[in-house]
Formats: structure tokens, C-alpha cells, sequence
């Protein structure tokens, strides 16, 4: 039986050196950098950790240029080059962008390999879809993935994807994450597109069991966030810091950031936050959130209202609010079904509007008894909250006849005690209410508890996505933040033709005492 070659010592140091996956990662590959420069990649600060943190299941929120997507991509090429018969799945909400993260990460840092490396793991497939090596393993781009079964599958922007194109996003869930076999690995990054969506819902129950510290099982997600000032080039030099003006307020925000964190944020940190914002304003929370909680605060892209909400949160306008006795309770309400029915309880206080209450049916909730349910709803809230009513306000729809009893609907309420004011008239078009919206919006102050789910909506209501035109309609897209939105807008007409009657009982000093007791400040 012949002998097995003896293998020298530096042959045996560098067998050994190939069989530490991390080292491969810091020192077999290359990639492209931000400015376009060919350099080698290691890991910085924030992909040691998502290495080092990694589960089966991951999803990633995230602020911008973190390596996020380059990290996936070299682990991929790697688990290929190194093991046989391994498939990956990267899917990006356009084809271009995952044909992109396919040709300038993983076939760049493949074709920057060690000669002898590529020798020995040739490829045998290539074009824009896939690169299939030798050993059987290969990597997919693609915008949805159903057949096949996959070890790792990455999902690049999906919130974008969410956002944009929920019925593909819906296709992404079901028909490309089963196809991840027991023991494989998911990563879902993005950055977040407004507190609305599935990876929004995902997010929120990942970090829910993050805080409840409980073990989790490879079907559940773990949530890695990784925020702006955990990189550390964001930051600008001593001699660039002096050039920014931080304020007093700023350096409270500052200060907040640093004890949830327990870190220093520093002055040239500081300055660099301050200039981004400047120049991306509403946008900031999104593209650079400084905490899980504020990445989700932006408007997703294409909203009508991202400034104004933006500002009312700036200002301090979304804060604790409770209703003030001296002044009548409004409602207004959208017509629909179930969780299409949403109601908002809202108050006249001088110029300002104070959104203090909202209700919306759940969707498993019991709604028997029709107007008779929104009574004992309207009736509860009163004793509650020991509310002075004013006008329960309902748009023109309410004079349209129910198939079950012949009469209008605006009738059927009166008779179980609800008198719908029917004064609104149909709008000339859903783009001209939004408009008054924007402009009533600068006087709305809203309570940050008991109308969550307003300012999601508010935040969310977007255009549509034409998909094949690449771009926005001018019309809003029809999802689960519309029926709040037309609350809104209706609340707006309401305003701006003064049907809430006589407000002079307000004084001046009611006025100033009320903003300087519920102002907040802000960042």
C-alpha cells in the first residue's frame, strides 16, 4: 500500500490556516470599498458581532453602509468554495439589485482569490442569476425563490420590499423562506420603511422576545440592530467638528443615546450627526436611526406627510395628552367594516388641534349589533375618560342606504342614540384633503400612547408603486394605513370649514398654559 505524501511545514500551517473559517474571512478576500478601491475585507466592528451573534434564523434593522450585505456575501461565497453541494439564495426587492450584489461582491471577491484557490474550486456555471462551482455549490439571485432547497437564503431590503410591493414581499414569506431547509440560515436585512409591513411585524416580535430574554428555537428570528453610531466612520475630524454648530437640544438627545447604550458619543460624532440630518432631515430616522425604536419612526418612502410628522415629533407634538374638560369632545369616524370603521376623539383647544383618543375594531374582535357595538364603544370611552361630547362627525357615505334595512346609515345610528353629523361633503379629489392635511397638520398636537396606530397610518399613507414604470403614482395606495388617513382627512375639512360650532369659551391663557404644560423638546 503506497504511503500517504508528507506534507512540509508551511504547506501544514497553511492547510490548518484554510480550515479556520474566520481567518479565511479576514484575509482570502477582496473586495471594492465605498470610494471604489480594491482592498482586502475584514471584518470591522459590526460584522464581527453579527458573526459572532449569528442564529439560524436572523433579522437585521439597520442604519446605512454598515457591510451588512458584503458580510453575507463573502460568508456565502465562502460556505461554497469550502464545502460541497451548498446552495444560496440572495433576493433583492429589483432583480438589478441582486444581479449587482452577485457581480460586485461575490464574483469580484471569487475572481480576486488565490490562483491556486480558483484552480481547485473552478466554476463550471456562470451568468447575472447564478455562479455554480465545481463541488456542486452555488449561488441565486433573484426577486422571489420557490423551488429548490437552500442552506442560506439572504433577503436584501426588505422593508423597501414590504413597503413598495407587499403582494411580492407576501411571496417572498411564503413561497422563498420555506425553501431553507431545517438547520439553514436566513438573513433578513433592511432598512426600515415605517412602522407598518412585515418586516416591521417581525422586528417587533424578535425584539419582544430580545427583551423577554427567553431561549429561542431555530423557527424563531433573533434581531441584531446595528445603528449609525456603531460605526466608526461616521464621524468628522476636530477641525471639521468646530464648523458645526451643536445645540443644547441636540446635546440632549446626545445624552439620552448615551446612557441607553452606555457609551460616549463624541464631539466629532455629534458634529457628524448634526450635518447629516441637516441635509436628509425626516429621513434621518430611517437612513441612520440612532436606536431600534427610532428606525421605525420615519415615513416610508413615497409618503404624503414624512415633513410634517417628522416636525410634530421635532416640536414635541407627539406626547402625552390628556383631554382637556373645559372643551368638547369631537369624533370623526370613516365608513367600513370591522377595522375599516376607525374613530378619532379630537379637541378644539384655541388653534390647536389635540388628537386625544382613537379606536379601531380588531379583526377577530365582536362586532354583533352593528351601530349598536360603536354606541357601547362611544358610551364606554365617555365614562371613562369622563368626555364631554361635541359632534360624532361621519363623511357623506353615511347617506348611502344598508342593504339589510333600506335606510341610510346615518339613520340606523340615530336610532340606537348616535347623531352622525352629516355636514361633509364629498371631497373634489383625495389629493386636494391631503393637501389641507399637511397644512392643518402644523397645528395637530397627538397622544403618543392611545393613537398608536394613528400615527403609523399617518406615517405609512404613501402613494402607490407602479412597479413597470418604475415609479410613484400620484394616487395613495389602498393598504392598512388608509382608513386612518381619510379619519384624517376628514378631520381636516371639518376644521378648515369650522363645522365644530362656537369655540370662544377658549381663553389666551388656556392656550399658553396647555402648550407649556404637554410641550415636549425634541431632537
Amino acid at each position: 500500500m503506497a504511503k500517504k505524501p508528507k506534507l512540509n511545514k508551511k504547506l501544514k500551517a497553511r492547510l490548518k490556516l484554510l480550515s479556520d473559517r474566520l481567518w479565511r474571512l479576514n484575509n482570502l478576500y477582496w473586495i471594492l470599498n465605498e470610494q471604489g478601491d480594491r482592498i482586502k475585507f475584514k471584518l470591522n466592528g459590526v460584522q464581527l458581532v453579527l458573526y459572532w451573534a449569528m442564529w439560524w434564523l436572523n433579522i437585521i434593522p439597520k442604519s446605512r453602509q454598515h457591510g451588512i450585505t458584503t458580510f453575507i456575501a463573502i460568508f456565502m461565497l465562502d460556505a461554497c468554495v469550502f464545502n460541497s453541494n451548498v446552495r444560496c439564495g440572495i433576493i433583492a426587492h429589483r432583480l438589478d439589485d441582486a444581479k449587482r450584489i452577485l457581480r460586485d461582491k461575490i464574483k469580484f471577491a471569487y475572481n480576486n482569490l488565490p490562483d491556486d484557490l480558483k484552480a481547485g474550486r473552478s466554476i463550471s456555471k456562470d451568468d447575472s442569476y447564478e455562479v455554480l462551482f465545481d463541488n456542486n455549490s452555488g449561488i441565486y439571485v433573484g426577486t422571489s425563490m420557490r423551488s429548490g432547497t437552500l442552506q442560506y437564503l439572504h433577503i436584501s431590503e426588505y422593508g423597501k420590499l414590504c413597503a413598495r410591493m407587499p403582494i411580492k414581499a407576501e411571496e417572498v414569506k411564503t413561497g422563498a423562506m420555506p425553501t431553507v431547509h431545517k438547520g439553514g440560515m436566513i438573513f433578513i436585512e433592511s432598512t426600515a420603511e415605517g412602522a407598518y409591513g412585515d418586516f416591521y411585524d417581525m422586528c417587533i416580535e424578535a425584539e419582544k422576545a430580545r427583551q423577554s430574554g427567553r431561549k429561542l428555537t431555530r423557527l424563531d428570528y433573533k434581531i441584531h440592530t446595528f445603528v449609525w453610531h456603531q460605526k466608526d466612520s461616521n464621524t468628522l475630524t476636530p477641525e471639521e467638528a468646530e464648523c458645526i454648530e451643536v445645540t443644547e437640544v441636540y446635546n440632549l438627545y446626545f445624552q439620552k443615546i448615551e446612557r441607553i447604550f452606555k457609551k460616549i458619543i463624541n464631539p466629532g460624532q455629534r458634529a457628524w450627526y448634526v450635518a447629516q440630518k441637516k441635509s436628509l432631515k425626516h429621513n434621518m430616522f430611517k437612513e441612520h436611526p440612532s436606536f431600534f425604536e427610532e428606525a421605525f419612526l420615519a415615513s416610508v418612502e413615497g409618503a404624503y406627510y414624512p415633513a410634517e410628522m417628522a416636525q410634530m415629533r421635532e416640536e414635541g407634538r407627539i406626547c402625552a395628552l390628556p383631554h382637556d374638560p373645559s372643551n368638547l369632545v369631537h369624533t370623526v369616524c370613516d365608513v367600513g367594516v370591522g377595522p375599516n370603521m376607525p374613530w378619532l376623539f379630537f379637541q378644539l383647544v384655541g388653534q390647536k388641534v389635540h388628537v386625544i383618543n382613537s379606536f379601531a375594531i380588531g379583526k377577530k374582535e365582536d362586532v354583533g349589533g352593528g351601530a349598536a357595538y360603536f354606541r357601547r364603544r362611544l358610551n364606554d370611552y365617555r365614562d371613562k375618560y369622563h368626555y364631554n361630547y361635541g359632534e360624532h362627525f361621519a363623511p357623506y357615505d353615511v347617506k348611502k342606504r344598508e342593504a339589510s334595512t333600506g335606510q341610510p346609515i346615518h339613520v340606523t345610528f340615530r336610532q340606537l342614540g348616535i347623531a352622525l353629523n352629516t355636514e361633509l361633503r364629498m371631497e373634489k379629489s383625495v389629493l386636494e384633503g391631503i393637501e389641507r392635511m399637511r397644512n392643518i397638520l402644523s397645528r395637530v398636537w397627538i397622544d403618543s400612547e392611545k393613537c398608536q396606530d394613528v400615527i403609523s397610518a399617518w406615517s405609512a399613507y404613501h402613494r402607490e408603486w407602479i412597479d413597470s414604470n418604475n415609479c410613484y403614482s400620484e394616487h395613495p395606495k389602498a393598504d392598512v394605513s388608509s382608513h386612518w388617513a381619510d379619519t384624517g382627512r376628514y378631520m381636516s375639512k371639518i376644521i378648515d370649514e369650522d363645522l365644530c360650532g362656537d369655540r370662544d369659551s377658549v381663553t389666551l391663557a388656556q392656550v399658553n398654559a396647555w402648550h407649556n404644560k404637554y410641550r415636549r423638546t425634541a431632537v
